[in-house]
């Protein structure tokens, strides 16, 4: 199985001293490959613990019956609070967004076979412009959502993989109705063990794909970090309260992960 398939090398461990690598693939490339994140058992252990979680209010079955897509996995137990700032990755997303970033949700994905989300897109585009300004050396994209799909599951081209277009972050705009070149370059598949964290920006083009597996659940964390002129977006919004239990067990870190700011620009 490969460690990845994007065009640039995967960071080879986790580490604080990898941060400035990480950020720069995810300027260079737009996305990046990160084994190791956990150990494989312990990774098999959590998709258990995912597999287990009941659907409450603010879940749902998208994008159909075949897909669970559960909110908030922060608030649900303690136990999951350290996947908010895995280290070597935390380190590199404050590089990247800031030392006040902080998260925009944490999910939890279970896909079992028949699902289906194969749409090229990207998450957000901030900045959109003519290509032949995006391209110019001199402008680099900045960085505002970085997701990190941290991966339960051995992933292999039958278990839903993620593609990602490499450097699409410059082409300036989303992908068209259809689409799933550019220049030329069709999506790369991410084929990675379980454990691995696959980092992209919200302005690279990418896509998920289909569970063709006969009996195997792809099971995934997604962490959106985010510099904190964005907003979070906790289920159910306004109404949104961090559990006790998560509160009393949260680090200073994840607690400013979490919303805990102290007074800036705009409040």
């Amino acid at each position: 199985m490969s460690a990845t398939v994007l065009s640039a090398p995967a960071i080879d461990r986790v580490s604080a001293s990898e941060s400035e690598r990480i950020v720069a693939a995810l300027h260079r490339d737009g996305a990046v490959l990160v084994p190791g994140v956990l150990d494989p058992a312990e990774a098999l252990r959590r998709a258990d613990s995912l597999a287990a979680l009941p659907l409450v209010a603010g879940d749902s079955q998208w994008p159909g019956p075949e897909s669970d897509l559960i909110t908030t996995i922060f608030n649900r137990d303690p136990a999951w609070l350290d996947l908010l700032d895995p280290p070597g990755v935390i380190e590199a997303m404050e590089r990247a967004l800031g030392w006040d970033c902080h998260i925009v949700n944490q999910k939890g994905w279970r896909n079992r076979p028949g699902y289906r989300n194969g749409k090229v897109h990207v998450d957000h585009l901030f900045v959109p412009m003519p290509e032949e300004w995006c391209q110019d050396p001199r402008y680099t994209p900045p960085l505002f959502i970085i997701s990190a799909l941290l991966y339960l599951s051995d992933i292999d081209a039958d278990l839903a993989p993620t593609s990602a277009w490499p450097g699409s972050h410059r082409s300036g705009r989303a992908p068209r109705d259809g689409e799933t070149a550019w220049h030329g370059q069709e999506g790369i598949p991410v084929l990675c063990r379980a454990g691995d964290m696959l980092l992209f920006r919200c302005d690279v083009w990418h896509s998920g794909s289909a569970n063709t597996s006969a009996d195997r659940t792809r099971f995934v964390i997604e962490t959106a970090y985010a510099q904190r002129c964005v907003a979070q977006k906790f289920w159910p919004y306004l109404d949104f309260t961090l559990a006790p239990a998560t509160r009393a067990a949260a680090s200073p870190r994840q607690l400013r992960l979490l919303g805990e700011h102290p007074i800036s620009s705009y409040g």
